[in-house]
């Protein structure tokens, strides 16, 4: 309607309280109602003249000039009010600034290289907080795990972070006490586990077989779970690569052992502690840190798929290589021990291990085939030092040792082949053949060690002299030239020789083919102990050479009874099935001799503790009269052992202290093998 036909009512009520204008206009109004609202110095009936002016300026000016006080309205006390409420709080403002700049000023006075990090933190920690979250982590309050994470993150983060890494990183809590951190790491290291049990049981054992099934993952309670679980792991490994101290790490080392199964959970996490905990195990100096790290290693890749089952263990063969340069008395049961490590790692999965063992053990054929046919230095170098020798003897134990021996049996033969090569190409002191007790198969070695038996040195009536320590064979490459041909280097191979036959002999003592086996042998050790002139090796061959035929007739008594065939392998291995229920001579003979050789090693041990006493300038001095005492006498000391044909007592004595010498470089053959 037109202004001049609206009637009095009609115009007063206009614009007011119109709800169709208040909808027509609903968009608008919101704008004008946050701009006054910002503004905050008009009232509500100021704003309803605000939109009529707006909508309808004629009429606002015809009320302008009719009603001049409908339009006028006293804001006075209003703006009062506003004005001290204002002042009020711009006084209060000014005061709490104060007090924080105050604050502020004293916490940087107590803690100035701190201060950038504690503008930016909320809670400064302190023991009772600590005891309150132990109260809740053992009560299983539901958000304990939590609360913890985060002031575990901070904690460990404030330590190890630069200052610029620190400002850019916002901490919810501010440790400052080392004795509040230490509290919360074995917090950790010794609640989170039965926590994280709780809520997420682990599987039963006749679960553990199925691996990804049976991760926490599973559970329906995971998610709820998963940000703090995967943030206390991440903080963790960071804590483990930060820490050096043994004891340290021992116990981070446990701590992790008992939530491993929901670091599976996170593939990427997972290949990071794999990585870390190979490398504790293969570089760490301290033995119970790195059998700790490799029972983590045995826990975490149980749980792996096949495919990182395989990128795991061929990181623990690849630092089993690099570890293998050298060997030394303190290298060597290292060594040993990464050895059986990785057998055990080879018995999860048979696949992987046939994977592995085929591709590797071509690998070293193939530098051996190189060696002999390049025939250069370099190819030499190849399969002539310790870290060949050393993978060699890692898949002889192997083949021998491994639960899955059938899935394995194809690969003895390159394997054994390869061994030979070896043989043949360069004079090798270590005995690496595969264990014919554990396999079942015979391998000719007999051949290659009596072979040595023939050397012209050992049928000579005089033999070079030389004083020093018994040599051990065992951390030995290459011999020098200046022991070469002496007394001392063929006691220690006529020893090796002896030990290798008896053990060889031992083994194949229970197969039906026995006197067969030992047919040559027996003729070339009865030869060599009428050719030798030295009592000491006649003794110690003529004893094993009496047990090898004292078997072999035992066998072809039991055989002549017999009425199958060479063909019957059923009945051959039930005839030798109740043939092992007896004991050999042989065997009985080696059973002996082992154990009392382990005896001289622990008197000899033994005599070294109670020593305690290093080498000395007067030792050596000594050793030196002695020597030219020895060459002055040496004509008529060889004299005598080369005229004394039978064994006498002066002959014995002396070669029962020549074998507790020799027996002392035989430690680590045992060890290894």
């Amino acid at each position: 309607k037109k202004l001049s036909d609206l009637k009095t009512e009609e115009f007063l009520s206009f614009g007011l309280d119109s709800d169709v204008e208040e909808d027509i206009q609903e968009d608008t109004d919101l704008e004008q109602e946050s701009n006054i609202k910002a503004a905050g110095s008009t009232s509500k009936h100021q704003q309803q003249l605000q939109r009529l002016q707006e909508k309808d300026p004629e009429f606002y000016k015809y009320l302008k000039g009719n009603d001049q006080k409908l339009l006028e309205f006293d804001l006075s006390d209003d703006d009062d009010d506003n004005d001290e409420h204002s002042h009020s709080s711009s006084d209060e403002d000014d005061n709490d600034q104060e007090e924080a700049s105050h604050k502020d000023m004293a916490n940087q006075d107590d803690h100035p290289q701190d201060f950038d990090i504690q503008q930016r933190t909320g809670k400064v920690v302190t023991t009772e907080m600590v005891n309150k979250w132990r109260e809740m982590i053992t009560t299983y309050s539901f958000s304990a795990l939590k609360q913890i994470a985060k002031v575990f993150h901070a904690g460990l983060h404030q330590r190890i972070l630069t200052k610029d890494e620190k400002r850019k990183e916002k901490f919810i809590y501010f440790i400052d006490d080392d004795d509040v951190l230490n509290a919360i790491v074995n917090l950790c290291l010794s609640h989170v586990h039965l926590y994280l049990d709780h809520f997420i049981p682990p599987p039963s054992s006749a679960e553990g077989s199925k691996k990804r099934s049976c991760l926490p993952s599973s559970s329906k309670k995971w998610p709820q779970f998963k940000l703090s679980i995967k943030s206390y792991l991440a903080d963790l490994l960071q804590l483990l690569k930060h820490i050096s101290d043994p004891k340290m790490l021992c116990g981070i080392l446990r701590g992790y052992k008992q939530v491993i199964h929901h670091s599976a959970c996170f593939p990427k996490l997972c290949r990071l502690y794999n990585k870390y905990l190979i490398q504790l195990w293969s570089t760490s100096t301290q033995e119970d840190v790195r059998i700790l790290a490799f029972l983590c290693i045995r826990k975490l890749i149980d749980l792996l798929p096949s495919k990182q089952l395989n990128d795991s263990i061929k990181l623990m063969y690849t630092a089993y290589v690099r570890n293998c340069k050298f060997t030394t008395p303190s290298t060597l049961p290292f060594i040993t021990f990464m050895q059986s490590c990785l057998l055990e790692a080879y018995n999860i999965d048979s696949s992987v291990t046939y994977h592995h063992a085929f591709v590797y053990i071509r690998q070293v054929a193939i530098h051996l085939r190189n060696a002999m046919t390049l025939k250069k230095k370099d190819a030499y170098q190849t399969v002539y030092n310790w870290q060949y020798l050393h993978c060699i003897h890692l898949w002889c134990r192997i083949l021998s040792d491994i639960l899955c021996k059938e899935a394995l049996k194809p690969l003895i033969y390159p394997l054994v082949e390869t061994v030979i090569g070896q043989l043949i190409k360069v004079f090798v002191h270590l005995y690496m053949a595969v264990n014919a007790r554990s396999t079942k198969t015979y391998i000719p070695i007999s051949p290659y060690l009596i072979e040595i038996l023939d050397t012209p040195e050992l049928m000579k009536k005089k033999m070079k002299e030389s004083t020093g320590k018994p040599i051990d064979f065992s951390y030995i490459l290459s011999m020098p030239r200046s022991k070469l041909n002496t007394k001392l280097f063929y006691d220690a191979t006529v020893e090796n020789i002896f030990e290798l036959l008896l053990d060889h002999f031992a083994a194949n003592s229970y197969s039906i083919s026995f006197p067969e086996l030992v047919f040559l042998a027996v003729r070339k050790l009865r030869q060599f102990l009428k050719e030798t002139n030295f009592s000491q090796y006649r003794r110690q061959l003529k004893q094993l050479t009496d047990k090898i035929e004292e078997t072999s007739k035992n066998i072809e008594n039991k055989r002549f009874h017999v009425t199958f065939g060479p063909k019957d392998d059923q009945q051959i291995q039930r005839w030798e099935t109740a043939l092992m229920s007896t004991v050999s001579p042989i065997e009985k003979y080696y059973q002996t001799w082992t154990s009392a050789k382990a005896d001289r090693i622990k008197r000899g041990v033994e005599d070294i503790e109670d020593t305690n006493e290093p080498p000395s300038i007067k030792l050596g001095s000594s050793k030196n009269k002695k020597q030219r005492k020895a060459k002055k006498v040496e004509p008529t000391q060889i004299n005598k052992k080369t005229d004394d044909k039978d064994i006498s007592d002066d002959s014995q004595s002396s070669a029962e202290e020549d074998d507790d010498a020799i027996v002392d470089l035989e430690f680590s053959d045992d060890s290894s093998d």
